[in-house]
């Protein structure tokens, strides 16, 4: 089903979109149209992903612009204050500091670099977990003993769900501090956003 043209679509959706494409599309070097072209699932997100990059006014380029972090370069530390509240609470309360006179600038304070590692550290965990995670979505007619292996996995994907919810805050906060929304119809009539049934095509195709 295609999704409403008054659906709302935040930078969790672009997050989600850059996992999956990156979980079928593991060589970046395979990041461009000329390659992707054969295969609509791959095409299309890389389209959608473009086009959420471009809405979000981070870059056109998602290896260059996103996948290193290099939209952040231009930001400010001061844009990020969720993060920076998130940074200075960990702070406190793990009182890694025991320097009262330079705490606040030597513990409290997210340099540049410090934002563009985090994004890194953590966009690249992300992707992995959820390769992790989807272990068991291929998983069909299997043994008694793979179903009990299962049993404690699942356990541990259902308990995972709160602390992956933290980690796409904290991406999503860097990724876009304004928290901006758009509509499909905004994205497609402004920034290409592929105006298709993707649930289908990956059905269909995948």
């Amino acid at each position: 089903m295609k999704p409403s043209p008054n659906q709302v679509m935040t930078a969790q959706d672009l997050l989600n979109a850059y996992i999956v494409f990156q979980h079928i599309t593991p060589d970046y070097n395979d990041w461009k149209e000329k390659t992707l072209k054969k295969s609509p699932p791959r095409m299309l997100r890389y389209q959608m992903i473009n086009s959420f990059l471009r809405a979000f006014s981070i870059g056109d380029k998602l290896t260059s612009d996103f996948f290193d972090g290099s939209f952040l370069e231009s930001k400010e530390p001061t844009d990020y204050k969720y993060l920076a509240n998130q940074y200075k609470s960990f702070i406190k309360n793990r009182n890694i500091s025991k320097d009262k006179e330079n705490a606040k600038d030597s513990t409290t304070t997210l340099a540049p670099f410090d934002i563009k590692y985090l994004f890194e550290r953590l966009l690249d965990y992300r992707t992995k977990i959820f390769g992790v995670l989807q272990h068991n979505d291929y998983l069909h007619a299997v043994p008694q003993v793979d179903r009990f292996y299962q049993h404690f996995v699942s356990a541990y994907v259902k308990q995972s769900t709160v602390f992956l919810l933290k980690i796409d805050k904290l991406l999503c906060s860097i990724i876009d501090p304004q928290n901006k929304k758009f509509t499909v119809k905004e994205l497609i009539e402004d920034y290409d956003y592929p105006d298709v049934d993707l649930v289908k095509i990956d059905f269909d195709l995948l």
